[in-house]
């Protein structure tokens, strides 16, 4: 049965390698520290350079907090502390009311290095709730909201119901994503973390949603789009649009309330697991593998794994039997620095043997010598070419990323045209008493 696989890592260009500084959370509460500049609390440091803590308010009431990069050596010495320290700027001396899921951005609200005991604070938090904090120093944002259980899309080709959206998949660091069906232009969405048992519930359910940073109803049209900002919002404001159908890969960051769209490739693999393609843009490849291969003159070839293939590249896709797989479209590529021995086909024939070279083609779990009478090789899908026959029942592929599961995962033969070929794949007209390749399998002659 087909699935959709989601992003549940990285899409190119929006995750980025970070350095290892510890991030500490200081506050007013137990859960915070208790304004011990020796206690902070570590935060988790997200691959992005971002950072985020969760914790269960214990009490019904106002909390206080900031941010540093560096613990006092006991309980007196704020020096430490404050010395690497974010807090309100000096704009804003007093302590800075944050408004629940609307982001906190800029110098004007975040200053490092401040000497004093200004600090932000969220009024009212509710007894045995879990409330998220997301902190970005590099771009100077700060969110406060919930820690959800769930996050949903709603609208699309759900409709626009209060008891029914599309469920994301939940990944690290309160990434989550899904793949997004626009079934007619002008589509409108937006996001949800909770979804009530009636379907026009709107009363109910604007508490929980969150879209469009000005609370404006922007068209989403140029793609790819990357860390879109998004803020808790009424009922009335902050959805989206696309005016284009098509399955588009959502990823949203909840921890920052940012969101990125991207346009999708789909592939389908066989009952085997593999499929071969060639992509009409430039891609990055998640959920499954995609390789190029490279030749090694002896009748077989390497493949090798490639992530972020240019537009236009012949691969072959290794994953899960029967399954949809949708690929987003990045904003460019990697080439390739090696030939590749992946071949894009036109819809024309190829022949088994032509111009020296031997052509293979997928057929389940394995490449086969094309019919000589020729093979037609759809357009989007590719073929192996080799400057050398592989014997039948020999490894024609070997992949450098897994070579023990890759040496018995693929092997050859030829193609399914009921001829005889002898154990070297060559073909026999009249065979005799022995043993042969037929469609791929061995046949005994008696």
């Amino acid at each position: 049965m087909k699935k959709l696989i989601t992003l549940l890592l990285a899409i190119a260009g929006m995750v980025s390698t970070a350095s290892a500084t510890t991030m500490y959370i200081l506050g007013s509460n137990s859960e915070l520290g208790a304004w011990d500049p020796s206690a902070g609390i570590a935060m988790t440091a997200a691959s992005d350079g971002t950072y985020y803590f969760t914790f269960t308010a214990s009490k019904s009431e106002t909390y206080y907090f900031c941010f540093s990069t560096a613990l006092g050596t006991n309980k007196d010495d704020w020096n430490t502390f404050n010395g690497s320290s974010y807090r309100p700027s000096a704009n804003n001396s007093n302590s800075y009311k944050l408004t629940f899921g609307l982001p906190l951005t800029g110098s004007n609200y975040i200053l490092s290095g401040k000497s004093s005991d200004s600090s932000y604070y969220v009024e009212n938090l509710t007894s045995g709730t879990s409330y998220l904090v997301g902190f970005d120093p590099t771009n100077l944002r700060l969110v406060f909201t919930y820690a959800p259980s769930n996050v949903y899309i709603l609208g699309g080709a759900n409709g626009w119901h209060t008891n029914s959206g599309t469920t994301m998949t939940a990944g690290d660091d309160y990434i989550y994503t899904a793949d997004f069906v626009i079934s007619e232009g002008a589509t409108t969405f937006a996001f949800s973390t909770y979804l009530s048992s009636t379907e026009n519930d709107w009363n109910g359910i604007g508490a929980y949603r969150f879209g469009d940073e000005n609370q404006s109803s922007p068209t989403l049209n140029s793609f790819p789009i990357s860390g879109y900002g998004m803020r808790w919002t009424s009922e009335n404001g902050g959805t989206y649009s696309i005016s284009t159908a098509g399955i588009y890969k959502i990823v949203l960051d909840y921890k920052m309330l940012k969101l990125s769209v991207y346009q999708t490739e789909s592939v389908n693999t066989n009952t085997s697991g593999y499929c071969t393609y060639v992509n009409t843009n430039s891609l990055t490849i998640s959920g499954a593998t995609a390789y190029y291969a490279v030749d090694t003159n002896d009748g077989s070839a390497t493949a090798k794994a490639i992530t972020n293939p240019v537009a236009n590249t012949p691969m072959l896709i290794k994953g899960e039997a029967s399954t949809t797989y949708y690929f987003a479209v990045a904003a460019s590529g990697t080439s390739l620095d090696e030939t590749n021995a992946f071949k894009a086909g036109d819809g024309s024939t190829i022949n088994g043997t032509a111009d020296g070279k031997f052509n293979y083609v997928l057929n389940g779990d394995a490449f086969y010598l094309a019919k000589s009478s020729g093979t037609t090789v759809a357009s989007g899908k590719a073929y192996l070419q080799l400057s050398k026959q592989a014997g039948a029942g020999a490894r024609v592929l070997r992949f450098a990323d897994d070579e023990t599961q890759a040496i018995n995962a693929i092997s050859t033969g030829n193609v399914a045209d009921g001829a005889y070929y002898n154990l070297s794949g060559q073909r026999v007209g009249a065979p005799t008493k022995g043993l042969y390749i037929q469609n791929g399998k061995k046949m005994i002659v008696k």
